[in-house]
């Protein structure tokens, strides 16, 4: 008797598990998009678990600060560490004190934009875009392969869900 209930327990088991595994939609590896000046009004397609890089130049005390929350990114202060596959280390140079940094933003998409979501990093004084809450006007766009001087200096990209 004690057999019997133990296959019956199994094959109950068995039916949920399957049943399980035909309800989830199999799984989609998140996607990284790194995104440099060159992208500046870029649209980019997204889904949930995806990551943004930004990769933009600054120099201290200016900052990049994203102009508006936006609730469906999560910024990830732990930098992407890049391991080589080859197994060789190759020493990268600091930057020169004084002198242009590329800093890494990285945000993971918690949900997906409802239609078109703008986004946009202004460049500004340790990274406040409404010091004394009066919020900074951006006034000229990040150009390719030059270093902001500006207060106000915009880096925009628009969200897309991917279809």
């Amino acid at each position: 008797m004690a057999v019997a209930g133990y296959f019956v327990s199994l094959a109950l088991l068995g039916q949920v598990f399957a049943h399980r595994l035909m309800a989830e939609p199999p799984s989609v590896a998140a996607r990284i998009h790194i995104l440099k000046p060159d992208k500046n009004g870029a649209t980019i397609k997204v889904r949930p678990g995806d990551e943004i890089i930004l990769k933009l130049p600054m120099q201290i005390p200016f900052k990049w600060g994203l102009s508006e929350k936006a609730e469906n990114l999560k910024e990830i202060r732990k930098p992407l560490q890049v391991i080589p596959i080859d197994g060789g280390d190759q020493p990268t140079e600091p930057p020169k004190a004084g002198g242009p940094q590329t800093v890494d933003l990285r945000y993971q998409i918690l949900s997906m934009p409802k239609g078109e979501q703008k986004l946009q990093w202004l460049y500004c004084l340790g990274g406040r875009t409404s010091p004394n809450g009066q919020p900074i006007e951006p006034t000229e766009p990040l150009k390719a392969d030059e270093l902001p001087t500006k207060r106000g200096t915009y880096f925009r990209i628009v969200l897309t869900p991917e279809k």
